[in-house]
């Protein structure tokens, strides 16, 4: 059944049809989710140093779309437009549909006609990142400096070859901002842990997860691994995807036990009692 422009998740199969055809990786996570067993290859995916100009312009045409006018700068409807694409690739953080900017009315049907999400998949970079940085975002606070991708590569390999174990890894990113370390790191490791204070950016990377890195975006219980918003100096901190587990004290050790159970667009995977193999299906 084709789901309406307004459902949760409306967005995700298309997203599954071009993961199919050019990287793979989500039918890795269903493999996995389904038997329980680790992968010992992962797809690999090539993330460009600068991004691609026409798949840039077209996350600009998105956001131009939210409003009908000109006036002023359109990143700050970059919140609103990071919110409606986790709800229509079905992230369970985001189930309600987003309401529109005010003075916006119709935004969410003329977003549905200029999302491009070929362009997005073919084009692998932090594009909201990258305009969160050329537009100054946080210089009221702390200030965003993205890590460029070629340095992100170069400390994923950096880290990779130095390692006394074999890939894949679990990654501790304790800093994560929108994700561009952990994106590079994804070409190696199939679990992560990932904290960030600031919530615009914890949804910009699950946003990039979700494209990108499924494994991330939705942890697979067997592997461990969350999105976490909190400081990991203070070791306090809530979880992104299930808001109910609190951590305190120290980073890795969270307040409640982990759940073997994981709700995902609606569908709960669940450790069975016997073994490592989960039951549940996305597809």
């Amino acid at each position: 059944m084709k789901l309406k422009s307004s459902e949760h998740g409306w967005l995700l199969p298309e997203l599954l049809k071009l993961d199919n055809e050019y990287q793979g990786r989500w039918e890795q996570w269903r493999w996995t989710m389904e038997t329980g067993e680790i992968p010992k290859d992962i797809p690999q995916t090539e993330f460009l140093d600068l991004g691609n100009t026409q798949t840039l312009q077209m996350v600009k045409n998105c956001l131009q779309a939210i409003t009908q006018g000109s006036w002023g700068s359109h990143s700050r409807f970059i919140p609103y437009f990071t919110d409606y694409f986790l709800y229509a690739l079905g992230h369970p953080s985001i189930t309600t549909n987003p309401p529109e900017p005010e003075g916006c009315n119709g935004a969410e049907k003329r977003l549905v006609q200029a999302l491009e999400l070929k362009l997005l998949i073919t084009c692998p970079f932090d594009y909201l990142g990258h305009l969160l940085a050329t537009e100054g975002y946080g210089k009221s606070k702390a200030k965003f400096y993205p890590t460029p991708i070629w340095t992100a590569k170069a400390m994923a390999v950096t880290a990779v070859s130095s390692a006394t174990a074999a890939p894949p890894f679990h990654v501790y990113e304790p800093a994560m901002g929108t994700g561009r370390l952990a994106l590079e790191m994804s070409n190696y490791a199939v679990s992560l842990t990932g904290w960030e204070w600031d919530v615009l950016l914890i949804k910009i990377a699950s946003l990039n997860f979700m494209l990108y890195a499924p494994y991330f975006a939705l942890p697979i219980p067997i592997l461990g691994g969350d999105l976490v918003i909190g400081n990991t100096l203070t070791g306090s901190g809530v979880s992104f995807i299930r808001p109910s587990l609190n951590y305190e004290i120290t980073s890795s050790t969270p307040q409640h036990p982990l759940s073997n159970s994981l709700v995902i667009n609606g569908i709960k995977y669940e450790k069975h009692s016997t073994g490592n193999q989960l039951q549940g299906s996305l597809f």
